[in-house]
């Protein structure tokens, strides 16, 4: 048995050693190899990105991730230390939700400074193409608000049920976008208190045959676009139902302008709209009329709770109101009181029904016409801020990678048998 043993044959040392270190670095190696998240890129894209409502101390960002899942923004003003935290509107910091659609606002920002912000998702951060974070600048004074009444409106689904949680863009001219989501019964409002041309604070002033377009989407991803005028959304003619596509001309305000002015051509005072028992599908409906230049009038809206409103004609004989709150579904009455050019009190009173969702379209307008929504085909291509493209830096794996570990198993196996046959 000894000589069995001493004639065994043995690995040199200096091959042994060599063995061992070649191991030991392979399993260096292995350990401290930066550790990558083997996921793909698809599973990350961002399907669209929106930074809306920039105000001097506030600002809205609109995500929407190809799968359905929680996500928020983690922000700060250097684009190396976003130490903040900021979760979907509709969120609690410990009760977060899957959605396809992600809103968040940001609230007490500071004037004219930049923003930097990246999305976190449970798969990773998303970033700018250039491996940069988002940014924005907000405006560096306070805006206030112009002299014109918020675009309003609702939305429905093709059952006639109200659409919550729907995102609602508006884009005017040169401005930046704006964006609410529509609330329980559908409904949605956007103020103009931010129209300045992009990336800059230069007011913008629209008139009220200015064009806009208003695009609307679903949690499901379904859109409708409305084509219309400035004067036209306070609130729209009609509910949308979501999936159709509506454009709301100007002719309707032409034929109103053009009956306004032959109307104060002779003189009169009067209530063009709403017309006498006309059905109105929106809850803020404009009252229009005439009557003489600069002089002051009453409006009384009679409804559950009378409302008297004062307010003056213009320089032309012109007025117009939009109540503050919304009208009950059923019937009202307008009325108009004021003093024609020999100082006697004139009463007008005008009947008018305010429309349950779902019931036939605002009635006749005018006395020639009627508002008739056209369909637009579903190609028409919408004018809104083009979507950054992004790249995906994701910030540790997400779950366990079996190759490492299955990598140094074997490295510990082999330099175990080396060890024993050295020693």
């Amino acid at each position: 048995m000894y000589k069995l043993y001493q004639e065994e044959k043995k690995i040199p040392t200096p091959v042994a050693f060599l063995f061992l270190s070649l191991m030991l670095f392979t399993l260096g190696f292995i350990l401290n190899k930066p550790k990558t998240v083997s996921v793909s890129a698809s599973k990350l894209r961002l399907e669209r990105l929106e930074i809306t409502n920039i105000t001097n101390t506030s600002a809205s960002v609109f995500w929407r991730t190809k799968e359905k899942e929680v996500s928020w923004l983690i922000y700060g003003e250097d684009k190396n230390k976003l130490n903040k935290q900021i979760f979907d509107d509709r969120d609690l910091a410990d009760k977060k939700n899957s959605y396809f659609n992600h809103y968040a606002t940001f609230k007490n920002l500071q004037s004219n400074k930049r923003y930097f912000f990246e999305i976190i998702t449970p798969k990773g951060l998303i970033k700018q193409n250039n491996n940069l974070p988002f940014s924005f600048i907000t405006k560096t004074q306070l805006l206030l608000p112009p002299s014109l009444a918020p675009a309003m409106g609702s939305v429905q689904d093709e059952n006639g049920r109200p659409l919550i949680n729907a995102v609602v863009f508006l884009k005017i001219e040169e401005s930046g976008p704006l964006s609410d989501m529509t609330k329980e019964k559908g409904e949605w409002l956007i103020p103009f208190y931010y129209l300045t041309r992009t990336n800059t604070s230069e007011l913008i002033q629209p008139r009220e045959d200015s064009l806009l377009t208003i695009e609307i989407i679903s949690e499901e991803g379904k859109t409708s676009t409305i084509k219309t005028i400035l004067g036209r959304t306070s609130p729209l003619p009609q509910t949308i139902i979501l999936g159709k596509n509506y454009q709301f001309t100007a002719e309707e305000e032409k034929v109103l302008s053009e009956t306004t002015q032959t109307q104060l051509n002779f003189g009169k005072i009067d209530i063009i709209f709403p017309k006498e028992n006309a059905g109105i599908a929106g809850k803020k409906p404009i009252f229009k009329g005439t009557a003489l230049p600069n002089k002051r009038l009453k409006i009384i809206i009679e409804s559950r709770t009378p409302q008297i409103f004062e307010i003056h004609a213009d320089k032309d004989g012109v007025w117009k109101l939009t109540p503050f709150y919304n009208l009950e579904p059923g019937k009202h009455q307008v009325t108009l009181i004021t003093k024609d050019e020999n100082d006697k009190e004139v009463k007008i009173t005008r009947t008018f029904y305010i429309l349950k969702s779902g019931e036939s379209v605002l009635g006749e307008a005018t006395p020639s016409a009627t508002i008739t929504p056209t369909t637009i085909p579903t190609e028409t291509p919408i004018l809104m801020t083009p979507t950054p493209a992004v790249s995906l830096t994701p910030p540790g794996p997400p779950g366990i990678n079996f190759f490492p570990l299955t990598m140094m198993s074997t490295a510990l196996m082999i330099l175990g048998a080396g060890l024993i046959m050295v020693f």
